[in-house]
């Protein structure tokens, strides 16, 4: 025993940097994690509430076994972090937080991931901690690792696969191969650009390195194509997530003049070359704010790094084709990006931004061996005061700016319906609100469902699609769908919650507001109206 104690202590000794630094990010992306982001977006939601039915009844809300491919809110989500959202549920009960762990836990890991990856691609281990620092700092990690969002895990999963192919490369020893290839086919289940990148990367692996691969075992890729053949089945033969590929596609960008392959394919280009806008990289790119002075998902202060990186990276020699590969998993990292309708998809683009760190902390190496203390001291300072604005920003400014866009005040307007669900024979709730415009909020039948905690056995049952021409959908006593004030004014006996988008400007004089819920910027978001 005293043995394997000495052990264990010598181990911690010898990475006691990659333990601070681990730990580091674990208190970073755990700290008031139920508190910060201030509410649950539509996606947490649903992937929570979709998590607790298959723990409870081993089916979707919508009735489907153990489905492959969620429906949640007709977007077609990937079945990984449901999944292992579950496996949070049954430790953790039913919590907001809840669907919050996995994603910071998988956060924390990437810091490992990262660290391994840059020792075995690049051979020095200072460019691996330098890597392992910006990961557990840089505010793209933390916002998207307390965000619930699954493209960390993804990332995780590729950098760990990759990492085994490079020890494969090294060493030729097969089990290194078969165990990245089942990484990599497992990576491409968590988000839609892992779909995207993981094959490509994997066959520029294999291009770059065949010198040194020589001879390549194909069982492993045909286990890794076994692996991601279901997925890529429901992705481009099933009809719903073929339609749901489609609806996100660059296609259906309003400003594409028409459809043709010609202008499809230059308007990627232009949306693509758009991607690496540096305003966009370390200035705005997360939109935290309503202002002009944001957040981007990179540090500013790791510019001058990066372009001293990159010029190490093409004029050194030594180790040409494990460097080429991290330029081309950059250039290729952010295609998702550049083949959606939105300008821009940060949440798409996380493995480019995590080898842009890795790019950087390469010349944040250079800078410290040419520089020494001097160079330290400067880091700290450049680093720190980036990340003192970060920390402001994401505490002090996201949570009122952009509250709306996590849907708040959902949470707050389930519960009162709840509260008073016995009183009412009808429950009337319009999703649409917005504080400058109008815009219609997504899954409110997740959230009414979490907030009250409704038995998915019931929910299943009771889910019904109805009038369409109001976009209704009920359960229980609950009709969610457009309120028009001239017809649903005459309702007895029913509560409608509506936005004063959906009722007349004179809606305070007219009616019985039973309660006002506001956005964090004190608008009003929506009104409780009982009928009686």
């Amino acid at each position: 025993m005293n043995f394997i104690l000495k052990n264990k202590r010598s181990l911690l000794l010898r990475n006691k940097w990659l333990v601070v630094i681990f730990l580091l990010a674990a208190f970073l992306r755990f700290y008031k994690l139920a508190e910060f982001p201030v509410h649950l977006g539509h996606d947490e939601v649903s992937q929570l509430y979709d998590a607790i039915s298959i723990v409870q009844t081993g089916r979707d809300i919508y009735g489907n076994p153990y489905p492959f491919i969620f429906q949640s809110v007709n977007d077609f989500k990937p079945p990984f972090y449901t999944y292992i959202t579950a496996l949070s549920y049954m430790l953790f009960g039913w919590r907001e937080v809840t669907v919050r762990i996995p994603g910071a836990f998988f956060g924390t890991l990437s810091v490992l991931g990262v660290y391994f990856f840059v020792k075995q691609f690049l051979k020095k281990e200072w460019i691996a901690y330098s890597a392992a620092i910006l990961t557990a700092i840089s505010p793209f990690e933390i916002f998207y690792s307390r965000k619930s969002f699954e493209n960390q895990a993804g990332v995780l999963l590729m950098l760990v696969g990759f990492t085994y192919l490079a020890k494969y490369k090294d060493a030729k020893n097969i089990k290194f191969f078969y165990l990245g290839a089942i990484l990599l086919g497992l990576a491409s289940y968590v988000y839609f650009a892992q779909a995207v990148l993981t094959p490509i990367l994997l066959v520029s692996f294999f291009v770059i390195f065949w010198k040194k691969l020589k001879t390549l075992n194909v069982k492993p890729i045909i286990i890794f194509f076994l692996i991601i053949t279901p997925l890529y089945y429901m992705i481009f033969v099933n009809p719903a997530t073929r339609n749901r590929s489609a609806n996100v596609f660059i296609t259906q960008d309003a400003r594409l003049k028409d459809s043709s392959i010609v202008s499809v394919v230059g308007y990627s280009a232009k949306r693509y070359i758009n991607q690496f806008n540096p305003k966009h990289l370390f200035f705005d790119g997360l939109n935290m704010t309503e202002g002009k002075r944001d957040v981007g998902p990179l540090f500013p202060a790791i510019i001058p790094f990066l372009m001293v990186g990159i010029y190490f990276l093409l004029r050194e020699k030594e180790g040409r084709g494990e460097k080429l590969f991290l330029l081309f998993w950059i250039l290729v990292g952010f295609i998702p990006s550049g083949l959606t309708f939105e300008d821009y998809s940060p949440h798409r683009t996380i493995a480019a931004f995590t080898v842009l760190n890795i790019v950087a902390a390469y010349g944040v190496y250079w800078f410290y061996r040419r520089f020494g203390k001097v160079a330290l001291i400067l880091l700290l300072i450049l680093f720190g005061a980036n990340f003192i604005f970060f920390v402001k920003r994401y505490t002090v400014n996201y949570p009122i700016e952009r509250s709306e866009a996590l849907h708040y005040p959902y949470r707050e307007v389930a519960e009162y319906a709840w509260e008073n669900y016995d009183k009412y024979d009808t429950i009337v709730f319009d999703p649409k609100f917005g504080e400058f415009a109008p815009w219609i909020g997504t899954g409110a039948h997740y959230y009414l469902a979490f907030y009250g905690h409704y038995p998915p056995e019931m929910m299943q049952k009771e889910f019904k699609i109805g009038d369409q021409r109001v976009r209704e959908t009920t359960f229980g006593k609950f009709s969610i769908r457009a309120v028009f004030w001239p017809e649903d004014m005459k309702r007895k006996n029913t509560l409608i919650i509506a936005s004063p988008w959906s009722l007349p400007p004179t809606i305070t004089q007219e009616a019985q507001i039973l309660k006002t819920f506001y956005f964090k910027t004190t608008a009003p978001a929506f009104y409780a109206i009982g009928l009686k």
